[in-house]
């Protein structure tokens, strides 16, 4: 009976630790979907940098200006950024992602910032991975993370594109 016990509690012992979560758990990179999530708009590669973790844009479904816009044809850049001098910085390779400190406690990359070129605006973000290995990202307008968004990326290997 004994034997038993300790057999069983070795093979729980053995699947937590399979299955924990440790910081380098979100570097990668990983498929930013649409709203829809029906197409794939970019890749966000994830890296830690010291103490933080951070993600810059490394793909973008559509990397130029469409036609009907007056940039048309040209790579696109941070048009809607608050800061007028930072308006002419790329798109690719735009760091979106950064000072998200890992909360072992939690499982969870918190107190992160989160730009979006889309709108210029950065939000305060958090991020966990789910159950199914994908990320599951939250930029909020306030600090505590109550008003916000919720975005699922899927993480991708290096010849995936869509």
């Amino acid at each position: 009976m004994i034997k038993k016990m300790m057999l069983g509690i070795m093979v729980f012992l053995v699947s937590a630790f399979a299955f924990a979560i440790d910081a380098e758990s979100v570097v990668g990179t990983w498929a930013n979907w649409n709203d829809e999530n029906t197409t794939i708009d970019s890749h966000v590669q994830i890296y830690r940098d010291g103490k933080e973790f951070k993600g810059k844009i490394v793909w973008l479904r559509e990397p130029l200006f469409p036609a009907d816009h007056e940039q048309a044809g040209k790579e696109k850049v941070d048009l809607k950024n608050g800061e007028e001098k930072l308006r002419t910085r790329k798109v690719l390779g735009l760091e979106m992602l950064y000072s998200f400190k890992y909360n072992s406690n939690d499982q969870r990359w918190v107190d992160g910032k989160v730009y979006n070129a889309n709108d210029g605006k950065i939000y305060t973000g958090n991020m966990w991975l789910l159950d199914n290995g994908n990320l599951k990202l939250k930029g909020s307008i306030d600090a505590w993370g109550l008003i916000g968004k919720e975005k699922t990326w899927t993480r991708i290997n290096s010849e995936q594109k869509e």
